[in-house]
């Protein structure tokens, strides 16, 4: 980046994760995932927010830091 910052956004996930006792009383996973977020920062000490990847639009994306 050429203005020096860190970074303006960040592209991480959110685990789902399903768990499940059985007949045996052990705890399983039954199910798993990720759900894909963008972090985007608001350049204020409380303007970042998190995003799902899916809600995340070009006018954000767009939008200056």
């Amino acid at each position: 980046m050429s203005d020096g910052r860190v970074g303006d956004r960040y592209v991480g996930g959110i685990a789902k994760v399903k768990l499940k006792r059985g007949a045996d009383n052990k705890v399983r996973i039954a199910k798993y995932g990720v759900k894909a977020t963008v972090m985007h920062n608001g350049g204020t000490k409380y303007g970042s927010s998190v995003y799902p990847l899916s809600k995340y639009t070009e006018e954000l994306a767009k939008k200056k830091m």
